[in-house]
């Protein structure tokens, strides 16, 4: 009985660590680091796609 359990045991741990990294190599950029390419800003009072008083900026490789 013990064995059984520590093999369901077992079985469980490596099927969640199987999903983790399957989860983990889906992962998508949002930002690419060069440019607002993808980000569409939205300010109440303004049209959409309107950066106001340019509030988002890429500036060495970060959006600010």
């Amino acid at each position: 009985m013990k064995i059984r359990l520590v093999c369901l045991f077992s079985s469980v741990i490596c099927t969640f660590a199987a999903e983790e990294k399957k989860e983990a190599e889906q992962w998508k950029s949002l930002f690419n680091g060069e440019d607002l390419a993808g980000w569409t800003p939205k300010f109440k009072g303004y049209e959409l796609g309107v950066n106001a008083k340019e509030t988002f900026r890429v500036k060495d490789g970060l959006l600010k």
